[in-house]
């Protein structure tokens, strides 16, 4: 019974190791976000490149939306060393810039906070560069006094443009830092061992086990967070309500937080299901008025603070529009039973159910399965 137990949770990371970016991949996108950097600077921009977000905190996985599989987004932060630049400055000197070269300038969609790259698609894989243009914020304190200053190092703020010219104050490196923080004991559990299995899987591309990127070094945390992640997108596209989703700084924070009471060895499935666990127990009650951390909900009005910038109130959005929150319970609860069934040794309909929760496309894919199986399997409906 083990061994089938065993092999169901196995089932549901191979679906999430199918989703994330391959080490060609990730090189290749490696390579085109630090050619950016250097034609920038070759131009006069002095200007340093890097990571943020999922990309930055190991967290990626294949975008869902519409009913399809979508394109990568890489976020990158671009900070402008020059911090006496007006917001307009930055971001006129960025699009001129790249529309001077011929590698980009058929590439460039400029939105409110950023500009985006799109490459052409290579094979399966396809991807954007999203480029946020930035410069050190002067004031660190913006993000609230109670924040520990080890995380307040770089904060930045985004060269913005809505309706005029403007700035935006954003943490990146501080979230990295705190989200490392709690990782690091789960990132180093068994590390070598998929390192090296990692290795033996891509000799083509790496010369040694050093050479591989950390992103690659899957904890059970962050493959819990993709896990969670990739069953929000499926929610919410199949039942239409995608401009509803939660973002996934929300289900970070608080796998993250849920983790740290969590032991080294805990597997990603058993982490995925205490998280939701966890945060069934805020939907229980709708007058609940009891102050209870980290979700608070107090006088009708939910608060989630951003671990680095108290600031920053992760649930703004349930504020504004009540159904927020309903949906987001209900992906919750019909998360928690899909995995469920998933596991149940009873069941013998699991391939189906990780299909309706994960996508079919890439159960299709990875456990070949055809039309006709799906048929006579008897796949349901996602609703119930």
């Amino acid at each position: 019974m083990d061994n089938i137990l065993q092999k169901r949770k196995q089932d549901i990371k191979k679906i999430i190791n199918g989703l994330d970016i391959t080490p060609s991949m990730f090189k290749n996108a490696e390579e085109k976000y630090k050619n950016i950097a250097k034609y920038l600077n070759e131009h006069g921009l002095n200007v340093d490149i890097s990571l943020q977000g999922s990309f930055a905190i190991g967290t990626a996985t294949k975008p869902y939306s519409n009913g399809k599989d979508k394109a990568y987004d890489i976020d990158v932060i671009c900070q402008f060393e020059n911090e006496n630049l007006t917001s307009e400055e930055i971001r006129n000197s960025l699009i001129s810039t790249l529309n001077d070269s011929e590698v980009y300038n058929d590439k460039i969609k400029e939105w409110p906070k950023c500009f985006t790259l799109e490459y052409a698609k290579i094979g399966d894989y396809e991807f954007s560069i999203d480029l946020v243009p930035t410069i050190s914020e002067e004031n660190p304190n913006i993000c609230g006094k109670n924040i520990s200053e080890e995380y307040l190092i770089n904060v930045l703020k985004i060269a913005t443009k809505e309706s005029k010219y403007g700035w935006y104050t954003i943490n990146p490196k501080g979230y990295q830092t705190w989200f490392n923080d709690i990782n690091s004991r789960f990132a180093l559990y068994n590390r070598e061992n998929r390192m090296r299995s990692l290795f033996e899987a891509n000799k083509q591309i790496y010369a040694s086990v050093d050479d591989i990127p950390e992103y690659f070094n899957k904890s059970s945390l962050q493959e819990a967070i993709q896990i969670l992640k990739r069953s929000r997108d499926i929610y919410f596209s199949k039942i239409h309500k995608e401009d509803n989703k939660p973002a996934s700084i929300i289900i970070t924070t608080f796998a993250a937080l849920i983790a740290i009471n969590s032991s080294t060895d805990i597997d990603s499935i058993d982490l995925v299901f205490n998280v939701l666990k966890e945060l069934n127990h805020y939907s229980s009650d709708e007058l609940y008025s009891k102050i209870v951390s980290p979700i608070i909900k107090k006088d009708g009005k939910w608060e989630f603070l951003n671990p680095v910038n108290d600031k920053d109130n992760l649930l703004d959005s349930w504020n504004r529009d009540k159904e927020n929150a309903t949906l987001f319970f209900n992906w919750v609860k019909k998360a928690n039973k899909d995995f469920s069934d998933i596991i149940d040794l009873n069941n013998n309909e699991h391939i189906g159910i990780l299909g309706n929760s994960l996508g079919n496309e890439i159960v299709d894919k990875l456990f070949e399965r055809n039309k006709t199986e799906k048929i006579s399997d008897g796949v349901k409906p996602y609703h119930d």
